[in-house]
């Protein structure tokens, strides 16, 4: 037999701990841009990386939505 105590502290307790229901990621609006390859010879890269300009929930994704995210440092020259 298995009985459980349902009291208000041990509901505001459990809502504190679980994260808000979302249908998707807190996207802040705004003008995202990436820099593609599209044909020719050589190889192309970017330094620092890009920012991905979609919606991508993985922890270590280098997003703005990304939980580990750290913005790029700003250039010498501030452009």
């Amino acid at each position: 037999m298995a009985a459980a105590f349902i009291t208000e502290e041990n509901v505001k307790q459990r809502r504190m701990m679980t994260p808000p229901i979302k249908p998707t990621v807190d996207k802040v609006n705004g003008l995202y841009y990436s820099w593609n390859k599209w044909r020719g010879p050589g190889e192309v890269s970017f330094f620092p990386q890009q920012v991905k300009v979609w919606e991508e929930q993985g922890k270590s994704a280098n997003s703005p939505l990304g939980a580990l995210f750290l913005p790029p440092p700003i250039p010498e020259d501030g452009i």
